[in-house]
């Protein structure tokens, strides 16, 4: 009996000090680094794409965008451009991958 309860002792144990060192070094990765790629087109690819978005969303989108190739979190790229498409006021948000050096866009559309 105290084998049974000194063996559940000694894993929890482990497993506590494996999740506490998940949390503090990242070593599983996430589920939006290991979620793959949606077919057809993406939201803010293209202007026609345009994500709608408020102020305080913005700064959300800026820090959760990934790499197509190799999932790296992007980097802000230059400032942003103001352009118009179909009466509509966009940004356009321009990033690069600190990883692979890929370059790519994304088409916001702010509003109130």
């Amino acid at each position: 009996m105290i084998a049974i309860v000194g063996t559940c002792v000694i894993v929890a144990v482990v497993v506590a000090i494996g999740v506490l060192a998940d949390k503090r070094f990242a070593i599983v990765p996430r589920a939006e680094v290991l979620r793959p790629r949606p077919p057809g087109p993406v939201a803010g690819a293209t202007p026609a794409l345009a994500i709608r978005t408020k102020p305080a969303q913005l700064a959300t989108l800026r820090s959760t965008q990934r790499c197509d190739d190799c999932r790296a979190a992007l980097e802000a790229n230059g400032p942003d451009d103001a352009i118009r498409y179909d009466d509509r006021g966009l940004a356009v948000l321009h990033f690069a991958c600190p990883s692979c050096g890929r370059k790519r866009s994304l088409y916001v559309e702010p509003t109130a």
